[in-house]
């Protein structure tokens, strides 16, 4: 029975990594679940996916972005690869463009994210 169940679990794990591959799909590194609050809409749910937590580099292009001024912002975010994102059910989602964490000494951690508009939404070349 233990051999069966190897088998049966190597080959799951074989089939699931083959899927990812063919799809294109990345599973993500850390998903978390919300429930918005202090929104015109409270008490929907929020699922976070990130697909990968931004570079040392990344988080240094935002904060010198973010103290320069507002339209720096702008062209940073535009650049940026996607890293996550935001599904809602209001919207198709948003995508992160910044996932930082920041362990405490406590153990606890905290996370900084950062998206510009929602998937979809489309603002026309000036």
């Amino acid at each position: 029975m233990g051999i069966r169940f190897m088998r049966t679990f190597l080959l799951l794990v074989l089939f699931t990594g083959i899927a990812l591959t063919l799809t294109g799909q990345t599973p993500p590194v850390a998903r978390f679940t919300a429930t918005t609050a202090n929104t015109s809409s409270p008490g929907e749910s929020v699922r976070i996916d990130i697909l990968r937590w931004s570079t040392d580099m990344e988080r240094e292009n935002f904060f010198t972005a973010i103290t320069t001024g507002d339209t720096a912002v702008a062209p940073v975010l535009q650049r940026a690869a996607s890293v996550g994102y935001v599904w809602t059910s209001e919207s198709a989602g948003y995508s992160l463009k910044y996932a930082y964490r920041i362990a405490a000494a406590d153990g606890s951690e905290r996370i900084i994210l950062v998206t510009d508009r929602a998937l979809g939404a489309f603002e026309p070349q000036r």
